[in-house]
């Protein structure tokens, strides 16, 4: 058997790295259940659909995220070092969620640092010289001994397109709010077999349910407590 990477581009699965017809279990019940209520719906349709779905749903909510650390040293002004930040296997990173250093913390990229690679499977990272707070923070950490303090970037992913896996938790979470948003697009479209205006329409208020309900919870619980709040004594160690 051939694996992803032997096939062509047209071969391959929409979700997944294995060979057409086999995805992984948790991918394959979604497919089953979207093409058991949808009568001539093939498989590559139910698969390209549910695959870009997956992509929306994770854009629009923060669903899937990934934490990457960084140790940006500048000893001399202009010093542009290149960190790298890969995205996990089947995953693009599609924005810079939060970042924080030490006790400061920032929503999305701070203005001292720049990304590259953005959407895409193998971001970097160039940071300028720390402003002065941040780098007084430094100074204060290695003066009792420590280490310099690490930069936390939190990134967004998505499934690439045409992409591999999901992760098993994700689609154990968010499964049925995949088939409502493929169903809601599919059963809208006309003069086909399974064209259904009415389920496309239940589908529908469905999906945006869980849209808003995704976007709810990552963005207060699914949020670590130190990326919400700011110690009131900046540079206490």
């Amino acid at each position: 058997m051939k694996t992803a990477e032997e096939l062509n581009e047209s071969q391959r699965s929409a979700l997944s790295s294995a060979a057409p017809g086999m995805p992984d279990p948790a991918i394959r019940r979604l497919v089953d259940e979207l093409m058991v209520s949808m009568p001539g719906l093939s498989d590559l349709e139910a698969r390209k659909e549910l695959s870009r779905v997956a992509r929306e749903f994770c854009d629009r909510t923060n669903c899937w995220s990934a934490d990457r650390e960084f140790h940006p040293v500048h000893d001399e002004p202009g010093n542009d070092t290149r960190y790298s930040a890969d995205a996990p296997n089947g995953a693009v990173a599609l924005r810079v969620r939060e970042c924080r250093y030490g006790t400061w913390s920032w929503a999305g990229l701070p203005p001292f640092a720049r990304a590259f690679g953005i959407p895409g499977p193998h971001p970097y990272f160039v940071f300028g010289e720390l402003p002065a707070p941040l780098g007084a923070f430094r100074l204060r950490a290695c003066a009792l001994g420590g280490g310099v303090p690490p930069f936390f970037v939190r990134l967004v992913l998505a499934p690439q397109i045409g992409g591999e896996d999901l992760p098993d938790e994700l689609v154990a979470r968010w499964g049925d709010a995949f088939v409502n948003g493929a169903r809601a697009t599919l059963c809208a479209m006309k003069d086909r077999r399974w064209s259904d205006p009415q389920s496309a329409a239940i589908a529908s208020q469905r999906y945006a349910t869980a849209v808003s309900e995704a976007r709810s919870e990552f963005e207060c619980a699914g949020v670590p407590s130190h990326l919400q709040t700011r110690s009131k004594i900046p540079f206490l160690i």
